[in-house]
């Protein structure tokens, strides 16, 4: 059957709408692509033409490679990151912030300490910091002040001392922690010199002195006099014994009336000796090298000994020398090679604290 001339018409109507509906859809796509297009690669507003309203003139920086308005502390920081430029006050925050603890001090260093909310490990940090400088027994006065700023280590998320200042009388005291590009850690003052000695005078705490260096003294033991070279720290048997000072083992065993001895050649100036001990640390041995502060043994009673210490000698050219009295050598300052970057660690540190 044949279609009428009206479904004819009806059907080529049909065609062309839906002919036109496709040319619409094409359009409309183009103009979309068009728009994109130029809205990717349209020339950016000047700084200049932005309202006030919306970023304040002063933050805005032109940035050469993007011509995108950047907040002036955004660039400075990441300028930073590339060149290790240290940040200006406005900036630490981005950087690393260093939360501060100051106190005058009424009684003593600890309770004033614990006072600003400073943790008791960190209490015992700023101690041992500044252990070579300051007796906190016997120099420490009602009206000395402190402050310490701590931060957050980017290695284990926990909080350490960046720096710390302790004014006792006329004097100040100010320890800089700085990390060298060899991963090493320690704590320098202003100019660079280690608040370290390269020797410890109480390789072992907690302990007390019962017996101290003595060319003439009565042997409880032998029963006559003869001198006692070294300090005799006593403390709980099975106490750690730390070494005084980076060196090398030279001796490990039972010697005589010093029992389980140890001797380290520290320097080709100092040796140090540990005697009476309980037992040695584990795996040491004669040509070890060991770090100051390594444990190489436990408080014991072996050797002519009437109850648990460590017999303690520093040697100088092979002759002892008291070593509560000894001058010891200082650890060594920051290398040259890094003396740079350690005044762009220390500037925003002695900023924070003079603050």
């Amino acid at each position: 059957m044949k279609p009428s001339e009206p479904d004819i018409l009806m059907s080529q109507k049909a065609t062309s709408a839906l002919s036109s509906t496709k040319v619409r859809t094409v359009i409309a796509l183009m103009l979309s692509i068009l728009v994109t297009v130029y809205w990717l690669h349209r020339p950016m507003q000047s700084p200049s033409k932005i309202a006030e309203a919306d970023v304040p003139e002063t933050m805005l920086v032109q940035n050469p490679s993007s011509a995108l308005p950047v907040s002036g502390e955004v660039i400075e920081h990441f300028q930073h990151l590339a060149d290790n430029t240290p940040l200006t006050k406005a900036t630490h925050a981005i950087h690393q912030p260093y939360h501060p603890y100051e106190n005058n001090i009424a009684h003593t260093f600890a309770q004033a300490a614990s006072e600003t909310g400073l943790s008791r490990p960190l209490v015992y940090k700023v101690a041992d910091i500044f252990n070579w400088q300051i007796n906190f027994a016997r120099d420490i006065h009602q009206g000395d002040h402190f402050k310490v700023l701590s931060m957050t280590s980017p290695k284990n998320g926990k909080e350490v001392i960046a720096a710390a200042s302790i004014t006792t009388g006329d004097k100040t005291f100010t320890a800089i922690r700085f990390q060298d590009p060899t991963g090493h850690i320690a704590y320098y003052t202003p100019d660079g010199d280690s608040l370290k000695k390269a020797l410890i005078r109480k390789p072992v705490s907690p302990a007390y002195v019962s017996s101290n260096f003595a060319r003439k003294r009565y042997h409880p033991i032998l029963g006559y006099y003869r001198s006692h070279l070294g300090v005799d720290w006593a403390a709980v048997q099975g106490t750690k014994i730390h070494v005084a000072g980076d060196g090398v083992v030279t001796r490990v065993g039972r010697y005589g009336g010093y029992g389980n001895m140890v001797m380290v050649k520290n320097s080709l100036k100092y040796t140090t000796v540990y005697a009476h001990m309980l037992r040695f640390a584990r795996h040491l041995h004669k040509g070890q090298h060991v770090k100051q502060g390594e444990v190489i043994g436990y408080v014991g009673q072996t050797g002519l000994a009437t109850g648990p210490h460590l017999h303690y000698e520093i040697r100088v050219f092979g002759v002892a020398q008291n070593p509560l009295k000894v001058t010891l050598p200082s650890a060594h300052p920051v290398a040259k090679k890094f003396r740079a970057q350690f005044t762009k660690t220390e500037a925003p540190l002695l900023e924070a604290l003079q603050a």
